[in-house]
């Protein structure tokens, strides 16, 4: 076993050192993909290849190694060899930074007005980028899975925490860094998605100042950047692929070679998002359909279903392959949606996640419905879709379309959420600020204010969130004071054999010392479904207690019904232990109170009750 089982850090500076040495490792690593000519070429129709080397780096090392993870023994091992040439890759780079100019101090004393501006929050996300993890989802499944991944050589294969069914080839980022116990890779590849948007934007060089403004200050893009949640990554994926077959490569000269190249690609880049994240399913198969036109069009679209034959085959059904032998389920089913239908709760499951805060969506993408939601919006730039209808005829047939099926699907089968219906956003961004139309007058003042906003939130973010990552004291400071559940992980992590194994009522289970489970399964089955898979799956590691909260002013502790019958005892507790926190300030909850219960020396099987889960 390669991990240590544990988040806290007792080295913070060092994890944030082996963070940034793979971050750039995988800078490096694009920059000897990018010198083929004819691969470098087709970057620099859409970005100077600078921007996108990290994104180039990190889509081909996924590709390479996550059907190996999937189906070969020692995947680990070498994992863990692929991390010590990145490191190395990475001490290169860093030399090679402090011996070219993009260090020294006359190249930012040249920068325009606009520029400093546009570099500084730039610098702001950076350094959010290297905080601590404190975001509930990802301290829940996307660190927990990996950490499983580095311990047992798979992704976890129990579905007693349903969240595990959401897991992609993204995990396999944040597990690079956990096997140094440093947190802050999963952040920083999602900022370079970032940096590549930016690198699209200011390739088309008009009034790029404003729209690299609008997309920097996104407040979903705030949230999404400053969280190891492999999503941005996959939007700026995906928006290379949509700017190249969209934009630019209709007045490119092609030779042979260079459509060879251009055909694998898109598959590479559009498989990988799939890969990390299912939700890309739609964006991918829009711009899939975009790529058949253009390859019909050359004449080499024969060739291209041939090779995209081959990439399903070898780097997308495995995954799948791999659901079906673990989760059960139909191989065609999991071509469409992530979930294996045939458990229980699964259907319930989906449908939360669909209907999350959907209360009034729509309105709910410009407007926040409270200020500690501001961050889950579009906002602002929501004012670009109008424009579309100013772009030429002939670019208006060709992305109304592909911007309406999106839109179409996405509100009536997907969450209607900021998150997840950027994308069109940035595709509108993109091809306006392309297009040569000015923006009015009248939109600017709404981008500058958007900015300035964006500008406080992440400045606040830098200062209240960056120092964690510099001394154990500022870390634990940090976590207890905007991580969700991490007082309630403390203070059992110090009670606790860490050999013992406990069921966790709380999600952030990663941050647990010991073997923490989670029963999220309870949120979604009913008294009518038959549990007996997953109280199995429980069962196999004997756990001894059972870690809960209690919300202060209320009598209950948080779903621990179920399990009455199987508590032996009281085995620790704390009033008053912490505060149901977040990053965002607006969004600190009640304190509440930590127990720990030991639990009887019987099966799981023999006393759940599980006429206490609801009828629904």
């Amino acid at each position: 076993m390669l991990y240590t089982q544990t988040v806290v850090q007792s080295y913070p500076l060092f994890g944030l050192l082996i963070s940034l040495l793979l971050f750039f490792g995988f800078y490096k690593f694009g920059s000897i993909i990018l010198i083929n000519k004819n691969i470098s070429k087709i970057i620099n129709l859409v970005s100077s290849h600078n921007y996108q080397k990290i994104l180039i780096g990190v889509n081909l090392f996924l590709f390479i190694y996550f059907p190996i993870f999937i189906f070969f023994d020692d995947k680990v091992y070498i994992l863990l060899i692929i991390s010590i040439i990145l490191i190395i890759l990475g001490m290169v780079q860093i030399i090679s930074f402090f011996k070219n100019f993009y260090f020294k101090f006359h190249y930012f004393k040249d920068l325009k007005k606009e520029d400093k501006i546009i570099l500084f929050i730039i610098i702001l996300y950076f350094l959010i980028s290297l905080a601590p993890i404190t975001h509930s989802d990802a301290l829940d499944y996307h660190v927990s899975s990996s950490k499983y991944i580095i311990s047992n050589g798979s992704f976890p294969v129990e579905l007693n925490n349903f969240h595990n069914l959401l897991i992609g080839s993204g995990e396999l980022i944040i597990a690079l860094g956990l096997l140094y116990d440093s947190q802050q890779i999963g952040n920083l590849i999602q900022f370079s998605g970032l940096i590549s948007l930016i690198g699209i934007i200011k390739k088309n060089n008009y009034q790029n100042f404003i729209w690299s403004l609008l997309v920097l200050t996104i407040p979903v893009i705030i949230f999404l950047c400053s969280s190891p949640k492999p999503q941005l990554f996959g939007i700026a994926t995906n928006a290379v692929i949509f700017s190249i077959f969209f934009l630019k490569i209709q007045n490119f000269k092609i030779t042979r070679n260079q459509l060879v190249i251009l055909s694998i690609l898109p598959l590479i880049f559009l498989t990988n998002s799939v890969n990390i994240k299912f939700s890309f399913i739609l964006s991918s198969s829009l711009l899939y359909i975009l790529t058949l036109i253009y390859f019909y069009e050359k004449k080499f679209l024969k060739i291209y279903l041939l090779f995209s034959i081959c990439n399903l085959f070898l780097f997308y059904f495995p995954f799948i392959f791999w659901k079906t032998q673990n989760w059960g389920g139909n191989f065609i089913n999991y071509l469409i949606n992530p979930f294996p239908f045939d458990m229980p709760g699964i259907e319930y499951f989906r449908s939360y996640l669909t209907n999350y805060r959907s209360d009034n969506a729509l309105i709910h993408l410009f407007i926040p419905r409270s200020l500690g939601s501001y961050t889950e919006v579009i906002g602002l730039s929501l004012i670009v879709l109008p424009l579309i209808l100013m772009l030429q005829k002939k670019i208006k047939e060709k992305i109304l379309p592909i911007l309406l099926i999106y839109l179409f699907v996405s509100v009536l089968f997907g969450q209607v959420s900021g998150r997840f219906l950027i994308e069109p956003i940035l595709w509108s961004i993109i091809i306006i600020s392309a297009s040569k139309l000015k923006l009015s007058i009248y939109l600017k003042p709404l981008v500058y204010f958007q900015g300035i906003l964006g500008f406080i939130i992440l400045f606040y973010g830098t200062l209240t969130l960056f120092p964690g990552s510099l001394t154990k004291n500022n870390y634990d400071n940090t976590m207890k004071k905007f991580s969700y559940g991490y007082s309630l992980f403390h203070w059992s992590n110090k009670i606790i054999d860490k050999n013992e194994t406990v069921l966790s009522m709380h999600r952030s289970i990663s941050l647990g010392k010991t073997k923490t489970l989670s029963v999220s399964f309870l949120g979604y089955v009913s008294k009518s479904d038959d549990i007996d898979r997953y109280i199995r799956d429980l069962e196999k590691y004997d756990p001894k207690y059972l870690l809960t909260f209690q919300t202060k002013n209320s009598a209950k502790y948080e779903n621990t019904s179920i399990f009455h019958s199987c508590i032996d005892s009281v085995y620790a507790k704390k009033n008053n232990l912490g505060v149901h926190s977040g990053r965002n300030p607006f969004n600190q909850g009640e304190s509440y109170n930590g127990v720990i219960f030991k639990l009887k020396n019987i099966k799981l099987r023999n006393c759940v009750d599980k006429d206490k889960l609801p009828l629904r």
